[in-house]
């Protein structure tokens, strides 16, 4: 069992928090089941094996959203960023966004142009679970 856990911590799955700005008091895009729903799409469009995807799912209320000039009032942009052990080659990264945005943006109601995705740097090195750091 504790070489499993060994070879569990060598490899970094796929995490994808997300932030939602959300209309006030108005929260149906968190119902219960939507973390699960964009796990599963990202693990199949990221090849990940069960239980290797983990997407973890905030709202940010209109309030504490902004953008400069004068966007539409009705803009709920989804923000995604993607950790995983070692970061994919663009060509890569450029087939995962369209596939990710697209599947996103039909999960949660929005127009996929308003699906933003945030690749990382490589997770190697910098993070750790249960203490041990991962590696390449």
């Amino acid at each position: 069992m504790r070489d499993q856990a060994v070879d569990l911590l060598k490899f970094t799955p796929p995490r994808l928090p997300t932030k939602f700005v959300s209309r006030p008091r108005l929260n149906r895009e968190l119902e219960a089941g939507l973390a699960r729903r964009l796990a599963d799409i990202a693990g199949d469009i990221l090849g990940s094996e069960r239980g290797g995807t983990w997407v973890k799912v905030r709202a940010l209320p209109s309030g504490q959203y902004g953008e400069n000039g004068d966007p539409e009032a009705e803009v709920r942009p989804v923000f995604v960023s993607i950790l995983v052990r070692k970061r994919p080659p663009e060509e890569t990264i450029r087939q995962q966004a369209e596939r990710l945005s697209a599947a996103f943006a039909q999960a949660c109601g929005r127009p996929r142009e308003n699906v933003h995705i945030l690749y990382e740097p490589s997770a190697a090195g910098r993070i750790t679970f249960g203490g041990r750091l991962v590696s390449v």
